[in-house]
């Protein structure tokens, strides 16, 4: 069983036989201009949620999600 293990962690290193292997299993569904414009779009999207938290620092970020909570707790324990 260690055997094989260690075998797989090998194979699990070595990088692909070429670098853009993964392009030659995509489907033929993955390579329309629908999905790179969904793509696109949702790169953007991405970036403009690290635009927004970039400025924060982890504490801004945690007190911001208390303040999100506490409503929902107070709901929460008005229903018991």
């Amino acid at each position: 069983m260690a055997a094989l293990q260690g075998a797989g962690a090998e194979n699990a290193a070595k990088p692909p036989a070429r670098p853009f292997e993964y392009l030659l299993r995509l489907s033929i569904g993955d390579l329309t201009m629908e999905r790179v414009a969904a793509l696109e779009k949702r790169c953007e999207a991405t970036a403009a949620a690290m635009r927004e938290l970039e400025p924060k620092t982890p504490v801004m970020m945690y007190e911001e999600e208390l303040d999100d909570l506490q409503p929902k707790l107070e709901a929460f324990l008005a229903g018991e």
